[in-house]
This record gives structure tokens, C-alpha cells and sequence, in this order.
């Protein structure tokens, strides 16, 4: 069990990724945003049985979870879709006359689409940190960001755990600015996708040893851990 541990997180890293990159050739890039988060739920659920982190921290038991759920359909669910309703497609319109002011779109949509991805994901990272640093620092802003910090337990449920205006404050801080640039809808999705990758089993309750020179390049569950337990 020990040796398998090892090598579950990349495992799961790349078979999500290759879930994504199987559906967005296929032409499935928004199902598959609601479908692999639910599979990939299933799946964590399972392992937090198998390889605990934290015997008793697991959703399962957890007095927390039907509120979880209903932050994840409510909060994250409407509150990511009003916000790409508003933000997103209200910048993607005005997308057109920045084009022509400026004489050419502002995203290199010329580019190779995995270079585009590559971009967006570089470009939409940077937004996002300085959203989650503001929302940690100003006080206005970690009312709305505290429900995902105000967990008694770690596990699957808390990635989605999420507040409808920190959706909000999403779509307008990271995807409108790209869409507004001209960032074609499939590649703001990988973005999306990306976040879906990482996201879950950062939270889980699985224990999943990954390489310390990883805690600075990506999201890891052991940095995500010490993250809320220090929420401010």
C-alpha cells in the first residue's frame, strides 16, 4: 500500500487530465466539467475509506456534508453560472470593440491551441492568486471567502464548498479579463478544467505523498492543508 501511495497523486493527475483532454476533442469540454468532478468525487470518497489522512476527517460521518452539498449546487453551481452569464459572456461581447480600437484582437489566437492553453493557464493562475490573496487580506472580502474556510474537517466535499459571491468575484477577476482579451470559450474552459484537476484531492482526506519540489509549482494537499488551517 505503501509503494501504491507513492504514485497515486500523479496517477490522478494525469488520468484526470486525459479524462479532460479526451472530452474537449471530443466536443464534450462542458459536460465533461460537470461529469469527471462528480466521477473524481466518487472516486476520492472511496479512497478516504481505503488511505486516510486523518482517521474520522472523511466525508463520510461528516456532520457538515449535506451543507457542503448545498454550498457546492448553490453557492459554487449558480454562483459560477450567473457569473459567467454576466461577466464572462458581457466581456466576450465587448471583446469585438476592443478589437477594433486596438486594430486586432488582443489574444494570440493564432497561436497553437495548446500554446493558447498554456497562456490562459499561466495568465488565469496569476488573476486567481491575486483574487484569493485580496480575499484573505481585505475585510470585505474574507466574509465571503470564510464559508470555504469554515470547515471542521478536510475531505472531498470542501473543494466545493463555496460562497455565490466568491464565484462572482471569480468570473469577474480571472475570466472576464481574458475573455475581454479575446480567450476563445474552449480555452477559458481548460482553465476550468485545470482547476478540477488539482482542486479535489487537494482537499480530500487521502494521504498522498507528493514530491516536496512540487509545494511551489502546483497545488498540493500537503501545502492546501496547512492553507486552512491558517485561514487569515
Amino acid at each position: 500500500m505503501k509503494g501504491a501511495r507513492k504514485i497515486l497523486w500523479p496517477v490522478f493527475v494525469l488520468a484526470t487530465t486525459g479524462a479532460f483532454v479526451v472530452a474537449f476533442d471530443a466536443g464534450f469540454a462542458e459536460p465533461s466539467l460537470a461529469i469527471v468532478p462528480l466521477v473524481v468525487g466518487v472516486f476520492l470518497f472511496a479512497l478516504e475509506f481505503v488511505t486516510p489522512e486523518r482517521e474520522g476527517h472523511g466525508t463520510w460521518g461528516d456532520p457538515q456534508a449535506w451543507n457542503d452539498i448545498g454550498h457546492s449546487v448553490i453557492g459554487q453551481g449558480a454562483g459560477n453560472a450567473l457569473g459567467q452569464a454576466v461577466f464572462v459572456v458581457g466581456a466576450a461581447l465587448l471583446a469585438g470593440q476592443v478589437s477594433a480600437r486596438f486594430g486586432g484582437n488582443l489574444w494570440p489566437a493564432d497561436w497553437p491551441v495548446w500554446a493558447q492553453v498554456v497562456l490562459c493557464l499561466v495568465v488565469a493562475d496569476g488573476l486567481d492568486y491575486v483574487r484569493h490573496r485580496l480575499e484573505h487580506q481585505a475585510p470585505w472580502l474574507w466574509p465571503i471567502h470564510a464559508l470555504h474556510h469554515d470547515v471542521d474537517r478536510m475531505n472531498v466535499l470542501k473543494s466545493s464548498r463555496g460562497h455565490a459571491l466568491d464565484m462572482l468575484f471569480r468570473n469577474l477577476v480571472v475570466y472576464a479579463p481574458l475573455a475581454l482579451a479575446g480567450a476563445p470559450q474552449a480555452v477559458l474552459l481548460a482553465y476550468a478544467a485545470a482547476v478540477t484537476v488539482f482542486g479535489p484531492i487537494a482537499h480530500a482526506n487521502v494521504t498522498v505523498p507528493v514530491p516536496s519540489w512540487l509545494y511551489r509549482i502546483v497545488l498540493t494537499p500537503q501545502v492546501h492543508r496547512i492553507h486552512h488551517a491558517r485561514p487569515m
